[in-house]
């Protein structure tokens, strides 16, 4: 066998094909496509994918938030008309046959926004969110019923298999000021914590909170669902300023990993703290809550600049994979970046071990970024242990590596991207591989997780006409004024 250099092509709008360079003609040509499929998520208004999971069947799950009154759905589903100027949507795909299986708006009156997606090994799906509705459906015995602010978080829970009637759980959650959900995670029993951020004084609290009044003008929150549905647990999670909560995972034994960041001087710090104080214009922050609620791990983390932490990761034992963006200049460092720190932000991916000593704590740092900004939004951790991590770029020079299916920037506004870093290495050589994914409007990568078969599949926004079609479905949606994508990759 013989290697010959190759790469993807756009021919067109929305047209893929390969360029390879010089090789014997005589012998076949085999070409291994590391794209593997890519499709828009949408109708011909806005659309946007927030998240996307697989259950244990395989299947994909895929949730957002649409504009669009022709977005395709399926027969016997749970709503099939839109019911604002924007709804949720749940979609459901089998990915070896690339047929939508199930697809429902759900939403009141007013406009819903995704923020948050789950599965459990039942095949229900969770999701968060806001909502703005006075009427947004409701569950029997919701745990709260009304919407209290102008907008509220939700927390809602549907069953596919029962078709129209799957609305197993709905309620809203909030205060009588803003209420933001920004995150989930789901356990396989049904256990689900959402986080985000309030500045309503009135969240309500449930349970031995561990912070159980707010204390700055917004604070971040965390909600705890039990295995029936059952609102079990609610705290605050801020000092006196502004602070926000962004990602949140499970650990392996049960405990809720929360990250985000904090303008306080006062934000709550516990147990063996990495950094007991802030450090600058502001801090990311990282939180460790026992499955009881229980504070027992705080830090701040971050420099001389501003820090903002965006995405969580649960590592083995009890190392935690935390993603963000920095303008500082003095980054904490573990051995060389993958780039210099030289743009207006770039992202930063570090590991903390918190089961050692403060000064002990820190296993990982790298910058990655070129001369303008990026921005992370998930992390996750894939079974060699590497680190794949999605965002955006406005960089033209964000480094790519290990064959790229887009070399360059798209051209637009913003590029997604998709990444790969192998932590037991350290600088360039930790960067295995990296790509751009966008065209010449707004590209951002929400969600990343990881298929069978070294397979990434990121998924996220775009105003791009070009974003590659590859497989796509038979029922596609788009391209319209934005959509959703959805991408697998074979790094």
């Amino acid at each position: 066998m013989r290697l010959v250099a190759a790469n993807y092509d756009l021919r067109g709008e929305g047209v893929v094909g390969y360029r390879v360079s010089n090789y014997d003609r005589s012998l076949p040509l085999v070409i291994d496509p590391v794209l593997v499929y890519a499709n828009y998520v949408g109708g011909t208004s806005t659309d946007a994918v927030a998240r996307v999971v697989r259950d244990a069947r395989g299947r994909l799950y895929v949730a957002g938030t649409t504009a669009s009154s022709d977005f395709v759905v399926t027969d016997n589903t749970l709503q099939l008309t839109p019911g604002g100027s924007s709804d949720a949507f749940l979609i459901i795909v089998d990915p070896t046959t690339n047929q939508q299986l199930y697809a429902t708006f759900f939403g009141g009156s007013g406009a819903e926004k995704v923020t948050g997606l789950g599965v459990d090994a039942a095949g229900r799906a969770y999701l968060t969110g806001t909502t703005g509705s006075t009427d947004f459906p409701m569950s029997q015995f919701p745990a709260q019923g009304l919407l209290a602010g102008d907008i509220d978080s939700f927390f809602v829970v549907i069953d596919p298999a029962l078709g129209a009637g799957g609305l197993v759980y709905s309620t809203y959650l909030g205060g009588t000021s803003l209420d933001q959900a920004m995150d989930l995670a789901v356990r396989a029993d049904g256990t689900a914590v959402i986080t985000g951020y309030t500045d309503s004084t009135d969240f309500p609290m449930k349970g031995a909170s561990a912070q159980g009044a707010a204390i700055g003008a917004r604070d971040g929150f965390v909600a705890l669902f039990d295995i029936y549905n059952t609102f079990t647990y609610s705290t605050y999670l801020g000092g006196s300023r502004t602070d926000y909560a962004r990602s949140v995972a499970f650990a392996g034994d049960g405990s809720i990993l929360v990250a985000g960041t904090t303008l306080s001087d006062d934000f709550p710090v516990a147990g063996a703290a990495y950094n007991g104080s802030p450090n600058g214009g502001g801090d990311a922050f990282l939180v460790r809550l026992s499955p009881d609620g229980s504070l027992n791990y705080g830090t701040y983390f971050g420099s001389d600049g501003l820090e903002e932490g965006t995405a969580i990761a649960a590592g083995t034992g009890n190392r935690v994979w935390l993603a963000g963006y920095t303008t500082s200049g003095q980054f904490p460092s573990r051995g060389p970046f993958v780039s210099n720190r030289n743009g207006e932000t770039d992202m930063f991916v570090v590991g903390l071990d918190l089961s050692l000593a403060a000064n002990d704590q820190l296993i990982y740092s790298t910058l990655v970024g070129g001369s303008e900004s990026e921005v992370p939004y998930r992390i996750v951790q894939d079974t060699q242990n590497n680190l794949v991590v999605t965002g955006y770029t406005t960089s033209m020079d964000f480094p790519v590596a290990g064959g790229p299916i887009q070399t360059s920037y798209g051209g637009g506004t913003s590029d997604a991207f998709v990444l790969r870093l192998d932590p037991s290495k350290v600088g360039n050589e930790a960067l295995a591989y990296s790509t751009f994914l966008g065209g010449r409007g707004t590209d951002i990568g929400y969600d990343a997780l990881l298929a069978p078969n070294n397979r990434v599949i990121a998924a996220g926004a775009t105003s791009s006409n070009r974003m590659p079609l590859l497989n796509p479905s038979p029922t596609q949606n788009g391209p319209g004024v934005g959509d959703g994508f959805v991408v697998i990759v074979a790094p």
